[in-house]
């Protein structure tokens, strides 16, 4: 009886121990995943960031280039209240 109690210690130990093993393995495999997982969630957030950088720079861009051309447009009607009736420019009579 004892010989059968000391095989089932043994073999309960060594399962024991093998699902130990097995559970820090994943834990293991799980820790290298998440930091794999943050590492990326922080490269799409510096992209998403030089994506929005971009956009704005797009846009101040857009900004300068509609006030340039209302600039040349209110030039175009100073220029054409300018001229007198018979379409001379106002210093030439």
């Amino acid at each position: 009886m004892r010989v059968r109690l000391s095989c089932s210690r043994a073999r309960g130990a060594d399962v024991t121990q093998r699902v130990t093993e097995s559970a820090v393995l994943r834990a293991r495999e799980l820790a290298r995943s998440a930091e794999t997982v943050w590492r990326e969630r922080r490269r799409l957030i510096e992209d998403m960031r030089a994506v929005g950088e971009q956009l704005v720079a797009i846009g101040e861009a857009e900004d300068v280039d509609d006030l340039a051309a209302e600039d040349v447009a209110e030039s175009d009607e100073d220029d054409a209240e300018a001229e007198d009736e018979d379409g001379k420019p106002a210093g030439d009579a």
